[in-house]
Parts: structure tokens; C-alpha cells; sequence
């Protein structure tokens, strides 16, 4: 029986720490989370190469 790779996961925001957006959600849910800084300091995401920056962003204005 051929192994077969496992699913792609189509929920990651922050591909290089592998950061989801359920896991954005619920940091964004504690109320705490006002800047994309806390956002990052909180859950990590952005901490790599920096190109979700933009979609982090995006994250804390729906919130906000």
C-alpha cells in the first residue's frame, strides 16, 4: 500500500512558524490583542520572513 502524503493544510496564516488561523482567532478572541505587535508577541506569527505581516494586519483591523 502506497503512503500517502499527509493533507495540505489550507488554514496556515504564517507559513515559516506554521501559525493557523483558528489559533489567530482565538488569541484575537482574549481581547487582549490590539496591535499586530501583541499579535505577534502572543502567538509568534510574523516572527520568520515576514510576509504575512500584511494578513496579520488585516487580523487585528477586523478586530479592532
Amino acid at each position: 500500500m502506497t503512503r500517502q502524503p499527509p493533507p495540505e493544510r489550507t488554514d496556515v496564516v504564517c507559513e515559516c512558524l506554521q501559525v493557523t488561523e483558528c489559533q489567530l482567532l482565538a488569541t484575537l478572541t482574549q481581547g487582549e490583542v490590539q496591535t499586530l505587535r501583541d499579535l505577534r508577541q502572543a502567538t509568534g506569527a510574523g516572527d520568520g520572513c515576514t510576509a504575512c505581516h500584511h494578513l496579520l494586519k488585516q487580523y487585528v483591523q477586523r478586530r479592532a
